[in-house]
């Protein structure tokens, strides 16, 4: 019998920066002696970045974007997610992590320098920047390290569940239920012989959910998916092979 057929309450709470708190994950597992389910919903982290920027700077021109960018990668840079020295758009041709602008002068050179970290190393400068706020644009996008803690302490007990956003969506619009089955019955909310027959119920007459609303421009998502193709390879490592090369 699922547990709203037995009448009892369940209650959601949705706070997506829980994750770039370490302390967080730790708090939990004192004080919700109720043992709560939770929930990561990971989006391709190149969209995720784009799609705040633009949502925070709907109305930003050229020169001020490039300068969203700068920030967020000397973020990166002085937080020890990359190497420096961090190469801004001045004539400079030293090696180092560059600039978005500074990238896009050099058509295509390489434009970061990346830490030979651990998984474990790198979620360790997690627990030293402990979720400050600014400028984190593109460091919220660095999934594994992130992850990492919350990992540790739920997924042995089956209270983590760790999704991709893209694949829902795509199942969403296609009328197949089959992840948020997954969840319904991992929350608790039906049991797995509901969840079998929900995966397949058939399609909702409802807006089509898009994957971004607007896509970054193609210079961006390279930029992009240079400094993110590292730590998305971490991923299988923390959460199984089908994390392989998902982005």
């Amino acid at each position: 019998m699922s547990s709203i057929q037995q009448n009892l309450s369940i209650v959601f709470e949705k706070t997506p920066s829980y994750i770039m708190y370490p302390s967080i994950a730790q708090t939990i597992d004192q004080i919700c002696t109720w043992k709560p389910k939770l929930f990561a919903i990971l989006r391709n982290p190149v969209d995720r970045a784009w799609s705040q920027i633009q949502m925070d700077h709907r109305y930003a021109d050229s020169e001020k974007l490039l300068g969203i960018f700068d920030g967020a990668v000397k973020e990166l840079v002085t937080n020890g997610f990359l190497k420096g020295p961090f190469i801004d758009r001045s004539d400079d041709d030293r090696e180092g992590t560059l600039s978005l602008g500074q990238f896009l002068k050099r058509n295509s050179t390489i434009p970061f320098q990346f830490q030979d970290y651990t998984l474990k190393q790198y979620a360790e400068l997690f627990v030293k920047f402990n979720g400050r706020k600014k400028n984190a644009y593109l460091l919220k996008g660095l999934y594994a390290p992130q992850l990492l803690p919350w990992v540790e302490l739920f997924s042995n007990e089956d209270r983590l569940m760790v999704k991709r956003f893209e694949q829902f969506i795509v199942e969403e619009n296609n009328g197949d239920r089959t992840t948020l089955a997954q969840i319904m019955e991992f929350s608790g909310l039906i049991d797995t012989h509901t969840s079998h027959s929900m995966a397949s119920d058939g399609p909702r007459q409802y807006v089509k959910l898009c994957l971004t609303c607007e896509s970054a421009p193609s210079a961006v998502r390279e930029y992009l998916s240079y400094l993110y193709r590292p730590f998305n390879d971490l991923l299988p490592e923390l959460l199984g092979e089908e994390w392989r090369d998902v982005w």
